[in-house]
């Protein structure tokens, strides 16, 4: 596998200092290892929404509860909703334990988790910090990084159900806001909280890469 980092240690605020950046200890790391550890359960999975379409190109495929999404023009492509079923089985194959589904308002984050594993709660603290430019495109809202950043560290911090993992489906601006990791969409980065405020960075995979821990 590519692009696997462990990390030791937690992610440090102080007022001054919005996100420490990852201390790269090993650049490589063994797929059965980090299959061992999220089959043991204990884990914080952060996803970054799968691949999104161009806006009002495609029509809602949620159940009706979900009809209220934040920008609700903003789905997921087929491709992107195929790659999240095709998660799920493979979570299922791979015998890793699922506990709560967390998913921001947006509803290409709602469609990432719901059509990968059937459940989701949805937490507005996970929104993306997003505003739109003139052209409609997204664009940072630097005003309230730093609060989405705490937020998100509410959550990495929060200890899954005993024996479960907890999977978290956001954006990307929160997880760079706090962390510093670019995620790709569709790509997750993993994290191990101990129990007393701290987390630890333990890995990072896309979407492919979750086939790779199956051969």
């Amino acid at each position: 596998m590519n692009r696997k980092y462990f990390l030791t240690g937690f992610v440090v605020f102080t007022s001054t200092l919005l996100f420490a950046q990852p201390q790269v200890l090993s650049e490589t790391s063994d797929g059965e290892t980090v299959l061992n550890m999220l089959q043991e359960g204990g884990h914080v999975i952060y996803f970054r929404h799968a691949e999104r379409a161009q806006p009002s190109s495609v029509d809602s495929r949620l159940p009706e509860e979900f009809s209220s999404c934040l920008f609700p023009d903003v789905l997921l492509t087929e491709g992107g909703v195929e790659s999240m079923r095709l998660l799920g089985q493979q979570f299922n194959q791979l015998n890793i334990p699922v506990g709560e589904v967390v998913s921001s308002p947006a509803c290409r984050c709602i469609e990432s988790a719901w059509f990968g594993f059937g459940k989701v709660v949805i937490d507005s603290s996970l929104d993306g910090v997003y505003d739109r430019d003139d052209a409609g495109d997204f664009i940072i809202n630097e005003t309230v990084t730093e609060e989405y950043a705490m937020n998100l560290r509410r959550a990495l911090v929060t200890m899954p159900e005993e024996g479960s993992n907890t999977l978290l489906f956001a954006h990307s601006s929160n997880i760079l806001a706090l962390t510093g990791l670019e995620l790709e969409q569709g790509e997750a980065a993993i994290f191990k909280p101990d129990g007393q405020g701290h987390f630890t960075y333990v890995s990072r995979l896309s979407l492919d890469e979750w086939e790779n821990l199956m051969e």
